[in-house]
């Protein structure tokens, strides 16, 4: 009888695909009130167009 045995290795991640991987998760934003949810940097944007007209 022979056996074959399968070995999985996981390699991780290099420290800029770490960091990369970090600042993709961060750059969301979630509303707790509505639940909106956009990239935060255009939801930003959003918001200091919106100030500028109420100017």
């Amino acid at each position: 009888m022979i056996v074959t045995l399968v070995v999985q290795i996981r390699l991780l991640p290099t420290p800029v695909q770490a960091a990369a991987l970090e600042a993709t998760l961060r750059a969301r934003f979630a509303c707790r009130s509505c639940g909106f949810v956009d990239h935060a940097d255009r939801n930003g944007s959003r918001n200091i167009r919106a100030r500028a007209w109420e100017l």
